[in-house]
């Protein structure tokens, strides 16, 4: 029996990631030279990252839009699902056994020593087969 050791390997990596709320803007009701109101004021809601101002000088109007912001966050990182997922996709037909309920543990028939080398060199997991 060929015995297979899976090393799980545990880092940090760093994320980017599009921050998506709801903003809300509110434009005040535009008043004439007598100070009568023209136009009503009213609340715009919009999702993004920031708001995003804009005067146009043509027109005389401010423009308001949305900008994207990344948020960077650090997250661990595990390959033990890979290895899982590479398991069960290969576990019937290499015949692997897991040894005593190990996930990085597992035995093979002898005969299939070169077939469950060639499916591990087609990974990047870090195995040692005894």
């Amino acid at each position: 029996m060929g015995l297979i050791t899976f090393e799980i390997h545990k880092k940090g990596r760093r994320t980017t990631k599009n921050l998506s709320r709801e903003l809300m803007w509110y434009e005040w009701a535009k008043r004439g030279a007598d100070g009568n109101i023209i136009e009503k004021g009213k609340m715009h809601k919009m999702q993004g990252g920031r708001l995003d101002f804009k005067y146009d000088f043509d027109e005389k109007k401010l423009h308001v839009g949305t900008a994207p912001v990344q948020i960077t966050s650090y997250e661990t990182y595990s390959n033990e699902k890979e290895i899982d997922g590479w398991i069960e996709a290969h576990e019937v037909e290499l015949k692997l056994t897991r040894v005593s309920g190990e996930r990085t543990i597992l035995t093979f028939p002898d005969k299939n020593k070169e077939a469950v080398k060639d499916a591990l060199d087609d990974t990047s997991f870090s195995f040692e087969i005894v």
